[in-house]
């Protein structure tokens, strides 16, 4: 053993943290720690782009730290505080500090109000500004009328806003969107009263052939773009009239469905999106439908198959989520008509209709975009293609086979920054594309991994699970990816930042208590996807430990 080395054994420091930037004369440059094949370097000259020579490896260089990171704090129930977020907060700051305190919030008992000034059942949501993105919302219950109910909650000062939407249909929903909190001691009675008056959305429904063909008994509905806030349910009368109630929000653009009634179905609907909706009076909109004779109406059946790596047809698929989305080219507005089902053992898309559930699928003689989603333990991947169904007719059962190919199977190997294999890591896909499906993977003793995905971008989030063999410190990363539609493909050598392990207090109230119990969370933004870097529980002491990467 060289003297160097029984230092580094001495002081307890991990023998892969040992950078070698030359190699002795008559030394064989062995790869540490039973890593991947790599190339093999004495200097940095050895190496190519941006690869470094460490441990006599050729390794590329690790994603990129950092530069700040947003803190979440949930303290438990008992505690009387509420859960506080710091955002945006340097990486070298969380370094230098010793505690995060949490303010004192206020405590609110929630009572909701219809608009006859009666309490009513609804769920309350409220979501505070800022946030980091994706856990905006702080309040989500349901509040049912009666004797003892209570709501009771907790929020920081801060702006919010709040939806309400009543369990009854025949109550829009209201949202308030400056919902301002300031200190106040004592439980606080907050009152939520739906207003007595709505913007209103009406008209008539009637045949696209013919304004003077009425329609009767269309349910028709709409629902806010931003807030997703349902309208009332309308029926129309003998005359083809409906009349909306739309709920008290900013909204002025709202997604407005019109359908037949079922007894009636398969039948062209009306889905579309209605714009300039005055935020005091609402407007007057005509729906024209698209009628439905019987010639249109057919059925088919359809069956979903795999197939193998050299194109071949493969084994049923069962459990695929499959929707058939009607399409009408040319049209003004385009009528609407969709259905979905799951394939059985046999591949074969089942629904459910009028209370029965087969494998005839009802239809109209259209165009439609069908959506293959597998499950995700399958080796297949999801697609969407056009099938040209304007041969449906009654009495004739139309049969179709919709064929999914093999997803790409793809290796690596996840390294860290000196060498060792990060093993027991678990990989979380996230796909970057509308249409991808999400994939996970665990990494070997060496650091290799295999998974089957989708072709398309991806963020690829590495969970170590404890320090490597060697001692070193490794904090969740994150890094894109890109799976081409191959067969097979080897990614890039991935390797990992050094971590540091960070302890704070975590304190609470003007006489700066201990909270223990309280889970911290750090999250970061990359690729537009919110990533948590860690989590822990603070101890007795009110103490929390997270390792993150080091800049």
């Amino acid at each position: 053993m060289s003297t160097l080395t029984r230092i580094l054994a001495l002081l307890g420091l991990p023998l892969g943290l040992l950078i070698v930037g030359c190699a002795m004369a008559g030394e064989d440059a062995i790869s540490v720690n039973g890593g991947p094949n790599l190339r093999q370097c004495t200097s940095n000259f050895d190496c190519s782009g941006d690869d470094t020579c460490i441990n006599r490896q050729c390794l590329p260089p690790g994603p990129l730290t950092p530069d700040s990171l947003s803190l979440e704090l949930s303290p438990p129930e008992a505690s009387g505080f509420a859960r506080t977020q710091f955002l945006d907060i340097a990486l070298d700051e969380y370094g230098q500090r010793d505690s995060f305190d949490l303010p004192m919030p206020n405590e609110y008992e929630a009572v909701i109000h219809g608009p006859d000034g009666l309490p009513i059942s609804a769920n309350l949501a409220i979501f505070g500004e800022p946030r980091i993105l994706g856990r905006e919302l702080d309040v989500n219950a349901s509040l049912v009328a009666g004797p003892g109910n209570r709501l009771i909650f907790r929020l920081n000062e801060g702006s919010y806003v709040v939806r309400i939407r009543p369990s009854s249909d025949d109550i829009p929903g209201m949202e308030v969107s400056r919902f301002t909190v300031r200190p106040q001691a004592g439980r606080i009675i907050k009152e939520f009263v739906l207003p007595s008056s709505y913007r209103r959305l009406y008209g008539e429904v009637t045949s696209s052939l013919s304004n003077s063909e009425k329609l009767s008994g269309v349910s028709v509905r709409a629902y806010g773009e931003e807030s997703g806030l349902p309208s009332t349910v309308s029926v129309t009368d003998e005359n083809g009239q409906y009349e909306l109630l739309l709920p008290a929000t900013e909204d002025t653009t709202f997604r407005l469905v019109a359908t037949l009634p079922s007894d009636q179905q398969p039948a062209w609907g009306f889905d579309q999106i209605v714009g300039g909706i005055d935020p005091e009076q609402g407007r007057q909109r005509a729906i024209h439908l698209e009628p439905t004779s019987d010639e249109l109406r057919g059925t088919g059946r359809f069956q979903v198959l795999g197939t193998t790596l050299d194109g071949r047809l493969g084994a049923p698929v069962p459990n695929a989520f499959v929707t058939l989305t009607a399409t009408v080219s040319g049209a003004v507005e385009a009528p609407a008509y969709d259905i979905s089902g799951i394939t059985d053992s046999d591949g074969f898309m089942v629904v459910d209709f009028e209370g029965s559930t087969s494998t005839q699928v009802p239809l109209l003689k259209a165009r439609y975009v069908v959506r293959v989603v597998p499950p995700i333990n399958t080796p297949y991947t999801g697609r969407q293609s056009v099938l040209d169904l304007t041969a449906a007719r009654a009495g004739f059962v139309l049969e179709e086979q919709v064929t999914l190919p093999q997803r790409t199977h793809v290796t690596g190997t996840v390294l860290s920054r000196f060498g060792s294999a990060v093993s027991g890591a678990l990989l979380e896909l996230r796909p970057l594309s509308p249409d991808g499906r999400p994939g996970d993977a665990i990494t070997d003793a060496d650091g290799s991994f295999e998974v089957d995905l989708d072709p398309g971008p991806y963020l690829l989030v590495i969970r170590p699970r404890g320090a490597t063999s060697s001692g070193e410190l490794v904090p969740v990363t994150a890094q894109t990816i890109e799976v081409t539609e191959q067969p097979r493909q080897g990614l890039d050598l991935i390797t990992v930042s050094l971590g540091s392990s960070l302890s704070w207090v975590v304190r609470g109230g003007p006489q700066g208590t201990t909270v223990p119990g309280t889970r911290a969370e750090l999250f970061v933004t990359i690729a537009g996807q919110v990533v948590s870097l860690g989590r822990s529980e603070s101890d007795a002491d009110g103490v929390c430990t997270i390792v993150v990467p080091q800049r």
